[in-house]
């Protein structure tokens, strides 16, 4: 079976980096993305998305609210029981690749860096400088 999920979407709050006990990085994105394909019935969704090691680190570095980005990953399931005994079940993306493709929403039209990065493909000793790409207006996106 094939579980992957490529997903365009914008960050609905400020990335926050943590570290587990044994310091990996991570941090857990809220991501807001519009389920119409017509502008009349148009409504946002929120997914959440669990992102590790150097990817988190690069999205809390360089992501912001609003913070426009295509995430590639694989659907988790994750199930717990709630106090009162309830049973939860909950779907979340896991993504192994973030690519920032413009910046926040604004008045003004800026031009951002495309940047991408994927943990299996970054080793230990690459900075992120190693991965930015040129300046891209949005409107020179073809999506």
């Amino acid at each position: 079976m094939i579980n992957r999920v490529v997903l365009l979407g914008r960050l609905a709050r400020d990335p926050e980096l943590r570290r587990t006990s044994t310091g990996t990085a991570v941090t857990t994105l809220s991501v807001a993305f519009d389920s119409s394909y017509s502008k009349e019935n148009n409504k946002s969704n929120f997914v959440r998305v669990s992102v590790f090691n150097k990817t988190a680190e690069y999205i809390c570095n360089y992501g912001k609210k609003g913070s426009q980005l295509v995430l590639e990953g694989r659907l988790q399931e994750n199930k717990y029981q709630r106090q009162d005994g309830t049973n939860v079940s909950t779907i979340e993306i896991v993504a192994d690749n973030i690519q920032l493709t413009g910046s926040a929403k604004s008045n003004t039209n800026t031009t951002s860096d495309s940047v991408s990065l994927t943990d299996s493909t970054m080793d230990d000793d690459a900075s992120i400088d190693d991965v930015l790409g040129n300046d891209v207006a949005d409107d020179d996106l073809p999506f």
